[in-house]
């Protein structure tokens, strides 16, 4: 039975160590590698390699896997603030850039807007054209206050913004709460999503990296560029999912809130964004207004 066990748990040990030096880090390396080879030659770090003692040749490759696990280690780190820089949330210096940024998406908006509006007028015709500008209004926020400066952020900013518009709950006060109140096929879906929003993040990140081997070729750039500009429209389909997610969970789960929290439930679609504003401001704050009923 112990022979099982050990076996089973060098098997997962395995898989960790594969999962982590084949990370997107590995991609860096592995274009860094490839711009190293056109400049100096294959030949020459195979001869390098095979210089090298038997003894040598195992350190170098231990070292090799501990540097990629260190580098997907730390990669994982700083994935979530990647997404926050992608989404517009940036730091002091840049923070001068965001108005005239976020001016544009304004305008982005109200042009799509206005073609839509044109196009709806004549609902016969351009259908596919229609159809594209409505899903492209739909990942806006309705409050122009919340417009972020990308793409990437209003598209988020549309899921996390719409309960407050459509329910009176912040989303950032009650998801905490919400979110062990789902099913659990619910989480896994929201968290799978997200899981692949970040890690595209990740590769984003990977590809800024990529610069650096401009080095040892000029094309290291437009290919950072062209990599950074894919992932990122990778990114934009599974942002829509992601907020979709966040806003459908709203949608169909949010009386548990109530009922786990003892809080009334909305008597009718007209009260309800007030009701839900008191338990906002009951949960941020810690008022008690409504008086809660508890069972």
């Amino acid at each position: 039975m112990l022979d099982k066990f050990w076996e089973s748990l060098g098997g997962e040990l395995a898989g960790e160590w594969l999962r982590h030096a084949f990370s997107p880090p590995f991609l860096f390396y592995l274009v860094g590698l490839g711009f190293y080879v056109l400049r100096h030659d294959w030949q020459t770090l195979r001869s390098a390699v095979m210089g090298l003692t038997v003894v040598e040749q195992i350190a170098l490759l231990i070292l090799l896997l501990i540097g990629l696990i260190l580098s997907a280690l730390l990669s994982a780190q700083w994935r979530f603030a990647l997404l926050r820089w992608l989404e517009g949330y940036w730091p002091w210096p840049l923070r001068y850039l965001e108005k005239p940024f976020c001016a544009w998406q304004k305008h982005r908006l109200v042009r799509a807007e206005a073609q839509l509006n044109a196009l709806l007028a004549r609902p016969s015709t351009n259908r596919h054209s229609r159809a594209a500008l409505e899903v492209f209004t739909h990942y806006f926020p309705d409050d122009s206050a919340e417009i972020r400066s990308t793409h990437l952020g209003n598209i988020l900013r549309a899921g996390e913004t719409a309960p407050t518009q459509k329910y009176g709950l912040d989303a950032v006060a009650c998801w905490p709460r919400l979110w062990p109140l789902l099913p659990a096929h619910v989480r896994e879906d929201l968290s799978s999503v997200r899981s692949r929003l970040l890690t595209l993040a990740e590769v984003w990140g990977v590809g800024l990296l990529s610069v650096v081997w401009v080095i040892w070729s000029w094309w290291a750039l437009p290919l950072a560029l062209a990599w950074m500009w894919l992932t990122y429209q990778l990114m934009l389909p599974v942002a829509m999912t992601y907020a979709d997610l966040i806003e459908s969970a709203f949608d169909l789960y949010r009386f548990s809130l109530y009922d786990a929290l003892g809080w009334p439930r909305p008597t009718d679609s007209q009260s309800e964004p007030e009701q839900g504003k008191a338990l906002t401001e009951f949960l941020w704050r810690g008022t008690l207004e409504p008086p809660r009923a508890y069972k």
